[in-house]
Formats: C-alpha cells, sequence, structure tokens
C-alpha cells in the first residue's frame, strides 16, 4: 500500500497516485476528443468547420457576433443550428458557450485557419467587443492584430473611465 501522495480508492483497495489519475483523467481526455474527431467533426462540412475554429478565437460569443461571422449566410446559419449541441446559448449572459472539452478541440484545429481567417475574426471581435463595452476584450483582440493605435485609444477609453469613477 502506498502512502503520500494518495488519491482516490479503488475496489481493490489500493491507492491511486495523483500521477496515475492525472494519465487516467488524459487518457480519458484524449479518448473523448478522439471520438470527437471521428464521430462529430468528421460529419460537419468544411464551411462548418472552419467557423468553429474561428468561434474558438473568441471569448464572449454573443448572438451579434455570431452573426458577423456567419456573414448573413443562412445555409450555414441552419447547419450550425442542426449540428452544435456542443454549443448552448446562456440567456443570462446573451452568449453561446463552448463545452470546454470541444473548445479544446478546435483549439488544436486553429492551424488550420489562414492568416486572412484568424485576422478577419479578430478584427470582428476586436470591433464587436469595442462597441458593445468590453473593453478588455478589446484590447487583447487589437492587439492579437498588431493594431497598437486601436490599442492605444481602447486604453484611453479605458483611464478615461477609471478616473471619471474615481471623480464621481
Amino acid at each position: 500500500m502506498r502512502v503520500g501522495n494518495a488519491g482516490p480508492r479503488f475496489p481493490g483497495g489500493e491507492i491511486e497516485t495523483v500521477e496515475e489519475s492525472l494519465n487516467r483523467r488524459l487518457e480519458m481526455e484524449l479518448g473523448v476528443i478522439s471520438k470527437i474527431e471521428v464521430e462529430i467533426w468528421s460529419t460537419l462540412s468544411g464551411r462548418l468547420q472552419s467557423l468553429l475554429i474561428r468561434l474558438s478565437l473568441v471569448e464572449h460569443l454573443s448572438p451579434e457576433l455570431l452573426g458577423v461571422l456567419l456573414g448573413g449566410d443562412t445555409e450555414l446559419q441552419e447547419e450550425f443550428r442542426q449540428h452544435c449541441s456542443f454549443i448552448s446559448f446562456n440567456k443570462y449572459i446573451n452568449a453561446y458557450l463552448i463545452q470546454h472539452l470541444f473548445r479544446d478541440f478546435l483549439c488544436t484545429k486553429q492551424c488550420l485557419l489562414s492568416d486572412s481567417e484568424i485576422q478577419e475574426t479578430y478584427r470582428a471581435a476586436a470591433y464587436w467587443s469595442e462597441q458593445n463595452g468590453f473593453l478588455a476584450d478589446a484590447l487583447s483582440y487589437y492587439e492579437k492584430l498588431g493594431d497598437y493605435q486601436a490599442k492605444g485609444a481602447i486604453e484611453e477609453k479605458i483611464k478615461s473611465r477609471i478616473i471619471n469613477y474615481q471623480v464621481v
């Protein structure tokens, strides 16, 4: 019987170490990710795959921003609605949420996007975030774009808000 970094007990009475527990969890997640690849990802159109990868670049996925990224493509919107049970809408924060393991999976696919697709996604997210008061998000997207002039303007807005708040 092991002493020290004891983890959960199993029916046989043995104790799992932390390392064994982490390895078991990693194996489980890799199994889930491979199932996502085979059973879900391979059934989606290339256009929907590209959209989903682009969505993984965005932190706050509002319905309006999703609409911008869809570009008015009603066929793609319908396919998104039909096949994206792993993305749910949270009415309390008015945003879509991507299930964590699926987001992790999508992040591994970001290398499939062209530079222009990444830039376009960040630019749309930055503009939407700025217009809707998510200044910290806008700041992050402008930095990823290398648009330091826009980033500086956002920093000035943030400073102004802080100064105005302190005066009141």
